[in-house]
């Protein structure tokens, strides 16, 4: 498919969400995972070390492991990967403590602030959408798993 760019509005294209500033409405679509990220901060920026190489070598002893939430995601038609941390994946999870299942409802997501003062606040919106086209949603979730996680 060939699609024009719009310059005013352009992003660079991406299989992940990326939560921009202010309120946003997902609805997930998939079960969720935590998993455990070894790796350590350095002058260039976070370097991802192997959970075999964090467990055996001992200079990496003291490392404790990030955990990274992770759902496939509908985001305004768009099947999406969302990636995030505590902060944001422990408030959706407690969430579907609170509610049930995440997949059969929207949820907003308020991000306020920038960097490391970036704070956010999710809430139950109604009943997920009825009108996604079941067989456009299963495609894509799977194509973004085989491309990704398996």
């Amino acid at each position: 498919m060939i699609t024009p760019i719009d310059y005013t509005t352009y992003e660079k294209p991406s299989d992940f969400y990326k939560i921009k500033e202010g309120k946003q409405v997902i609805q997930i679509v998939s079960k969720g995972n935590i998993i455990d990220e070894y790796g350590m901060n350095t002058a260039r920026g976070w370097i991802r070390i192997s959970e075999e190489e964090a467990k055996t070598n001992p200079k990496y002893a003291n490392i404790e492991p990030k955990k990274r939430f992770t759902w496939i995601i509908n985001a305004n038609g768009k099947i999406k990967i969302l990636q995030c941390g505590m902060s944001l994946g422990n408030q959706i999870a407690m969430l579907g403590k609170q509610y049930g299942d995440p997949q059969e409802y929207e949820i907003e997501i308020d991000r306020t602030g920038l960097d490391k003062r970036t704070t956010y606040s999710v809430k139950k919106l109604g009943q997920a959408k009825e009108n996604i086209d079941q067989k456009l949603v299963d495609s894509e979730k799977m194509f973004l798993m085989k491309k990704y996680f398996l």
